[in-house]
């Protein structure tokens, strides 16, 4: 009897289990029955599919791989996933080119490996233009909508006869629109619709001025963030920052020319000298000489007025040693006597 509860215990439990994985993948979708009347009802997710009652992964083509999710697949053993193919190959699988043994692969020619498991071609004469990709050994094609100009080897974009090819040759864009400034904006659907290009900002429906997207400082925008400094004003370090012509980084920089290294740059007829701040200037030659020769001649006499208070202060010290001192003294009598010692 109680072989059996047990033997009944460990079926349920099984079945539990057996439950908890059905589960794992399932959803509760509404449907309408026979009725017309929505009820909940549950089955595999999205991706799955049940299979021996339990919601599988579904793959499209997953032979010599598992499924181990939707669209994944995990290849065995000596097999790899060809992207082009969409499919498991075997390892030696050499896609324009050859496997002379297990696991190499080498290229036909006129293709180069791209990957460890696939070749694909070259065209260096002539390197494929803009909007185009190489499909065969020197031989390029065009994308969608794209065609072959047989005059200069571009692909360009084909457009009606009420479109041209934008700025960028990416879209096809009206040849009539309301936009003032065509530089700066298209109609790409409606004539009355104006879409500006980027570095560009509409200031009412039909024109687009150029926008600096970080604010010009002491400049003017004057196209697509690109900042012109004001009169009497240079640039610096950044180009959207201008500072007066006397400055160097903040620096004082009269009589001179900021270079974008930060370095004041003295013009003619002026040299880099010193501030009562300790900071470097452009001042006229004759003030530099004036200085330099106020130095030479200042620093002796600083150093004369140095020996001589030295040997001052050492005399006054020595005199100071030298001068008697006066005791006084009482004899047996009371008279008081005073002598030098």
């Amino acid at each position: 009897m109680v072989i059996r509860f047990y033997l009944l215990l460990v079926i349920f439990e099984v079945q539990v289990i057996a439950a908890q994985k059905v589960d794992e993948h399932m959803c509760s979708v509404k449907r309408l029955n026979s009725n017309g009347e929505s009820e909940t009802i549950r089955e595999c997710c999205k991706g799955y599919v049940m299979i021996n009652k339990h919601c599988r992964p579904l793959c499209k083509n997953c032979l010599n791989g598992v499924c181990s999710a939707p669209d994944v697949c995990e290849c065995n053993i000596g097999y790899v996933w060809n992207q082009t193919l969409q499919s498991c190959q075997e390892v030696c699988y050499c896609e324009n080119g050859y496997c002379p043994q297990q696991g190499q692969c080498v290229c036909n020619k006129g293709y180069r490996k791209l990957g460890p498991h696939f070749c694909e071609p070259i065209c260096d004469d002539p390197v494929c233009p803009n909007y185009s990709h190489c499909v065969a050994p020197q031989e390029c094609k065009c994308y969608n909508k794209y065609e072959m100009n047989p005059e200069n080897g571009e692909c360009e974009l084909q457009c009606d006869d009420a479109h041209r090819p934008d700025n960028e040759g990416k879209q096809c864009v009206l040849k009539h629109c309301s936009c003032t400034n065509t530089a700066g904006g298209y109609c790409l659907h409606n004539y009355n619709e104006c879409s500006c290009y980027d570095g560009y900002r509409k200031t009412n429906d039909t024109h687009c001025e150029h926008w600096c997207q970080e604010p010009c400082v002491y400049a003017d925008c004057t196209g697509p963030n690109q900042c012109q400094c004001l009169t009497d004003y240079h640039q610096t370090a950044n180009p959207n920052v201008c500072e007066a012509e006397n400055l160097c980084y903040d620096k004082p920089c009269d009589n001179g020319v900021c270079l974008l290294g930060g370095i004041c740059k003295c013009k003619s007829g002026f040299n880099k000298s010193l501030n009562v701040k300790f900071q470097i200037i452009c001042e006229s030659t004759t003030m530099f000489i004036a200085k330099i020769m106020s130095l030479v001649l200042g620093i002796p006499l600083i150093l004369a007025g140095i020996f001589f208070l030295i040997v001052y202060l050492v005399e006054r010290k020595r005199n100071a040693l030298n001068i008697p001192t006066v005791q006084y003294c009482e004899d047996e009598d009371g008279y008081v006597y005073s002598f030098n010692n």
